[in-house]
């Protein structure tokens, strides 16, 4: 079982509470994502979200714990108190190659794939490294890739501060046609290097493994497109419980995905999953959670259609009745009137909680 994680930013364009300047001198939010990925057949739910101010730290430790707790908590057989084991890897980029994270994770007896920052005598390092130390890495095929190698750096550098067992493997590649040369390649070479305390397996096969972790982009494009682009309340908790609400419909159109291309024959693009909140009820009631209220959400009733609906089904059907089918064009005043109802759905269905 892996786990990737991820952060993305999601631009406020209204004044909503804990809402502040980010990194790419934008204003929002910087949420922390961690998916499932079953492999390239599967699909991957969303585990976790953890909605974060615009200016929170994208190496922040105590936030990647959070989140890698939350998501484990969600794993079937997981108990509170229990390490999982090295069957459960933790895969992210460089930006949580941090020593306390790497410290955390070997503690926990979790397997890892992290993305390293290499030292500024890296050039030294690599021009210790034989040629014939060199193997040709793969492509998303699994085939040699031509113009890109993999190498072992562990026993060349300093890792005495670093937890034991931890592997240093780096990757050197031709950029390709076009692309703009860095000031930390080396001879011409774009270098890369990822951790990981995974003894077994050949070289290329583990960096393979780590560079599958861009899935995880595609999942928090499909989380945007279902909720997290826009956070619609102004309220810091009401957007928690909306992020909420978004894991739910991710983790729906991937189990849903799946189920058509293994019971259909047919692809994740082609299926259209069509939801309708019927009943919601958030107490305020005080309780102990992460955020200091106990929201509690119940009552979804979600309409599942493998296909649109065509306009006299549509208009039939006693729930779907009002909503537009897919494929036709409603009028301004009509996109008006529903947009007038939504704003007042939502805002009798998550209000101020006290």
């Amino acid at each position: 079982m892996i786990i990737d994680l991820d952060a993305t930013l999601v631009t406020a364009h209204s004044e909503k509470e804990n809402a502040a300047p980010t990194f790419k001198r934008g204003y929002g939010f910087h949420p922390l994502c961690a998916f499932g990925d079953h492999g390239p057949d599967g699909t991957g739910e969303a585990l976790a979200i953890l909605l974060r101010p615009g200016n929170a730290g994208s190496n922040t430790v105590t936030d990647h714990i959070s989140v890698i707790r939350q998501a484990l908590a969600q794993l079937p057989g997981q108990r509170p108190g229990h390490r999982p084991g090295r069957k459960i890897l933790i895969r992210t980029d460089g930006a949580s190659g941090t020593r306390r994270l790497i410290e955390w994770l070997t503690g926990q007896r979790l397997s890892y794939s992290v993305g390293f920052t290499l030292p500024a005598n890296t050039p030294d390092l690599l021009a210790k490294i034989p040629d014939q130390a060199w193997t040709p890495a793969y492509d998303a095929h699994d085939q040699v890739r031509d113009g890109a190698w993999v190498a072992e750096l562990t026993g060349l550098m300093e890792l005495g501060s670093w937890p034991a067992g931890m592997r240093v493997i780096v990757r050197k590649e031709r950029p390709h046609p076009g692309a703009q040369l860095r000031f930390d390649d080396v001879d011409g070479m774009r270098i890369t290097a990822f951790v990981t305390n995974t003894t077994r397996g050949q070289l290329p096969d583990l960096e393979l493994r780590h560079r599958r972790r861009a899935r995880c982009e595609d999942r928090i494009r499909i989380a945007k497109e279902t909720g997290l682009r826009n956070l619609p309340l102004h309220g810091y908790a009401q957007n928690q419980i909306w992020c909420a609400i978004v894991t739910l419909a991710s983790d729906l159109l991937a189990w849903m995905g799946n189920f058509s291309e293994q019971n259909r024959g047919i692809s994740n693009e082609r299926h259209q999953a069509q939801g309708l909140l019927l009943q919601s009820e958030l107490p305020g009631d005080r309780g102990d959670c992460a955020a200091g209220v106990d929201h509690q959400l119940h009552g979804f009733v979600f309409v599942l259609r493998s296909k649109p609906p065509t306009r006299a089904s549509h208009d039939e059907h006693p729930l779907l009745r009002g909503v537009h089918a897919t494929g036709s064009r409603p009028t301004r005043r009509e996109r008006m009137r529903e947009s007038q109802n939504s704003r007042c759905m939502f805002a009798h269905m998550i209000r101020p909680l006290t």
